[in-house]
């Protein structure tokens, strides 16, 4: 993220922190006028120590280089009144209903990206031809060695039985089916070949353990159809297929996101070495696109040799691993051998983890199917049983693992996008078309993040801008909330209902000119949250544009309230204290600040009066244009 995104982020935390003080101050010095010492409903000393609590209780996080989702989740904490905790459980329900709902845009953007992987146009075409390709190829994480009836099995694999001609078709379930019946093909048991929603024909399945060439291994042989069009478009092949099956399977997504976050399902099954260290650098890559901001480019187009600059350094060293990068791939390998996690909250102490919890918990999902509330309390059961292990106690990690689960789901539902019935599609339409030989196909995840970068950034990116939307949304929708006192103030001072119309008005208006429409662009977002302060103390904006001068009437003018906004953010910046007293009374010497401006503000609006000078114009008469007398004129300053 660059310095200026960092530098708008810092100055929407000083805006949320200035509005909160004001409130305070303000709400303070009423109660001051009425009972001396009084103290305040919330203080702002307890809203900057529980946001510091859950900080300190992130700091794991925190310590990588922040991205969007950071700072976003930081304004969320400081807008919400330093309700912290609750702010990340509601934060994380709402997020949990998002990938509930998400289907049908994850198979718009994997329907898209694919083509765009393939590197076709509509008008694309494939041969009706028999191909081999490499288990391994669209099996990258090894799902296809898990027994769908194995208790991870369960979790991982659909929950629907193989039922050839229902939609959706469990394909997971299928293709582990061909690799335990070698030499039988879908045809062959099924007496019928795979079909697209369309009722047409797409091809038919089989392992074997050799190629046409008679090269030993495992491979899926596919025998791809003709179809009943005069040619056989990819696009179509493409749209055919995955509407025939469930792209995104919310229990694979949980179990995928528990993995990136504890390693649980790999504790259960104990791969190998190299399987889970792939893993492990695959989740770095995500992380690192994570951090990648889109705002100069509409086509992502990487490559392995060219620099993309808009990109901000995609290039070849963006997939490869510094040494800081291996110890933590090494920590995460002997921690998942050791059954253990570590938390940075509670001093790197290694915790011994109940992953056979986790696994019968993420199967409860299976009996709550299509009750969205009742989904939402299973999911935010899991990480809520992890953090009350008696095993963990004293360490309180709810905080902490709500964060980690809003951070991981981009991870958790990318990791289940490359499940084998996905991936197959893809690796069999570049085979038809003969971009890829056997030998250059990926056999691991961190691979295929390399040879299919474009997708692979493309699919992660735009994945993720869903959930930045949410809680873009979240965040302001409480930083309206926050200004609705601070308006209200201002539309108080001019004595005028008028003005908290045209100040909605005006809100809507520039929000909806404004809206951000593509979440991958950071700066946009950004811009977004700091246009919520701008319209609600600044009103219809800045004088310049002639036509523009007209209109001058209704700008809002100077006011008690955004001028003492303004002073609040410069004293908080130079680190002049800006709380509560101690005792939690007002902080009177702010309240003198206020009625200071408010006295001059007082004298400005009753006495202040401005001399414009009036240069020569140019009138017409009778005469013909003629120019006018210089002169003064006086109004009024308010």
């Amino acid at each position: 993220m660059s310095v200026d995104l960092q530098n708008s982020y810092k100055e929407a935390q000083d805006k949320i922190a200035a509005t909160k003080t004001y409130n305070e101050v303000r709400s303070g010095l009423d109660s001051a006028k009425q009972v001396a010492g009084d103290t305040f409903e919330q203080s702002k000393d307890e809203i900057t120590g529980f946001k510091n609590q859950v900080q300190d209780q992130t700091k794991s996080f925190q310590r990588d280089l922040p991205n969007q989702l950071d700072q976003l989740l930081n304004l969320a904490i400081m807008s919400t009144g330093g309700h912290g905790e609750n702010t990340l459980t509601y934060l994380k329900n709402v997020l949990i209903k998002t990938l509930i709902d998400i289907g049908p845009k994850i198979r718009v953007i994997m329907e898209e990206e694919v083509l765009r992987a393939v590197g076709c146009s509509q008008q694309q075409t494939y041969a009706p031809i028999t191909i081999y390709i490499p288990v391994s190829s669209v099996d990258l994480s090894g799902m296809l060695f898990i027994s769908p009836t194995d208790d991870v099995g369960k979790i991982r694999y659909e929950k629907e039985s193989i039922n050839v001609g229902s939609i959706p078709f469990a394909m997971n379930k299928e293709l582990y089916n061909r690799v335990q019946n070698n030499g039988t093909s879908f045809n062959s048991e099924y007496a019928i070949n795979y079909k697209g929603t369309s009722g047409q024909d797409l091809f038919n399945l089989q392992y074997t353990t050799t190629d046409q060439n008679g090269v030993s291994g495992q491979f899926f042989k596919v025998d791809l159809t003709r179809r009943q069009t005069p040619q056989n478009f990819v696009f179509e092949f493409i749209q055919d297929y995955y509407s025939t099956i469930k792209i995104v399977d919310l229990n694979n997504i949980i179990t995928c996101l528990l993995q990136s976050m504890t390693g649980a399902i790999s504790m259960s099954v104990e791969p190998g070495n190299d399987q889970i260290n792939d893993e492990s650098r695959f989740l770095l890559i995500i992380q690192r696109i994570l951090g990648l901001c889109f705002d100069n480019d509409s086509e992502i187009n990487v490559s392995g040799n060219k620099k993309i600059a808009e990109l901000d350094g995609v290039d070849p060293s963006f997939f490869q691993f510094t040494e800081i990068d291996q110890r933590k791939i090494d920590k995460r390998l002997k921690n998942i051998k050791s059954k253990v996690v570590e938390f940075a909250e509670c001093n790197n102490v290694l915790l011994p983890l109940n992953y056979d919890s986790i696994i019968d918990n993420i199967n409860q999902l299976n009996l709550v199917d299509g009750d969205v509330e009742k989904t939402v309390k299973v999911i935010d059961g899991i990480t809520n049983s992890i953090a009350s292990n008696p095993l963990f106690f004293p360490f309180k990690l709810n905080a902490s693992l709500d964060v980690d689960f809003i951070k991981k789901l981009t991870h958790g539902l990318i990791l289940s996008l490359l499940s084998p019935k996905l991936l197959l599609p893809i690796i069999i339409m570049q085979k038809a078309i003969g971009k890829f030989a056997n030998e250059e196909l990926p056999t691991s995840l961190t691979e295929f993040a390399k040879k299919f970068s474009q997708f692979f950034i493309a699919v992660t990116s735009r994945v993720f801008s869903i959930f930045i939307k949410e809680i873009f949304d979240f965040v302001s929708k409480d930083i309206k909330n926050l200004l609705q006192a601070v308006i209200k103030d201002i539309a108080k001072e001019k004595a005028d209902v008028r003005i908290i119309v045209i100040l909605k008005l005006v809100q809507l208006l520039i929000v909806v000119a404004q809206f951000v429409r593509d979440y991958r662009k950071c700066k946009s977002v950004i811009d977004e949250i700091l246009w919520l302060f701008k319209i609600a103390t600044s009103g219809f904006g800045d004088r310049i544009p002639l036509p523009l001068l007209f209109a001058s009437q209704l700008l809002s003018g100077m006011s008690t309230a955004s001028a003492f906004l303004g002073a609040l953010q410069e004293m908080q910046k130079a680190g002049v204290p800006t709380g509560t007293m101690p005792s939690g009374a007002p902080n009177l010497e702010l309240g003198a600040k206020l009625a200071t401006i408010k006295g001059m503000m007082d004298e400005i609006k009753v006495n202040g009066r401005v001399d414009v000078a009036i240069p020569p114009l140019q009138v017409v008469t009778p005469l013909g244009p003629l120019p006018t007398i210089p002169n003064v004129a006086s109004g009024k300053l308010s």
